[in-house]
């Protein structure tokens, strides 16, 4: 049985499309990268905004723009895009990074600890994740009025990572808490490593 040249058009066409789209979307997520290179984040939201829109199942996209928007200040919308990441994801413990980080940047420092808690449960030697767990415990302690427990779980957690030469020492201040200026900046100062991770 012999196949119609026509019918072949409409495939071809399509494999074109799908070929521009795809070449598209790399041209725009390496734009993104460059812009938050060039802390040029407005830039790099509105770029990542475009790309998502052509490929909204690419968890690295929602991963950048969460960066962005982090790195603007808009830890809602970069929440938005971490519950994206670890939905596309889950077996992945950045998504759960950028979760908490947002998460702690809106004072909400139980549901920090708990999203550092579930990326440490995939990556149980992430420094950097367990030093945000520790800050969101410790500043959940200060919030907190006397006699009133932990969320459930945190408590056995945080016990659990002392025992297992966690940092908690009290102190508090670590990786999240103001070693540069404002969560903008802390969000921005880690950039190039975050871009070095999306090379994948």
């Amino acid at each position: 049985m012999a196949i119609k040249a026509s019918n072949l058009k409409p495939q071809c066409k399509t494999c074109t499309l799908k070929r521009e789209a795809s070449n598209r979307i790399q041209q725009l997520r390496a734009a993104a990268k460059q812009a938050l290179l060039r802390h040029k984040f407005l830039e790099a939201r509105h770029i990542l905004d475009e790309a998502v829109s052509l490929h909204p199942d690419s968890y690295k996209l929602h991963r950048l723009r969460c960066v962005a928007s982090a790195c603007l200040g808009d830890y809602e919308a970069a929440l938005e895009d971490a519950e994206v990441v670890i939905d596309l994801i889950p077996s992945m413990s950045s998504g759960y990074y950028h979760k908490g980080f947002a998460l702690h940047q809106l004072h909400d420092y139980a549901g920090a600890a708990h999203a550092f808690q579930q990326g440490l449960e995939l990556n149980p030697t992430d420094k950097i994740m367990r030093q945000g767990f520790w800050d969101a415990v410790n500043l959940l302690s200060q919030d907190r009025p006397v006699g009133v427990a932990l969320q459930p779980g945190l408590g056995g957690a945080a016990a659990g990572l002392l025992g297992e030469g966690g940092v908690g020492d009290g102190a508090g201040g670590g990786l999240l808490m103001g070693r540069m200026g404002g969560a903008g900046d802390r969000a921005a100062g880690s950039l190039a490593a975050l871009l070095a991770d999306d090379q994948h």
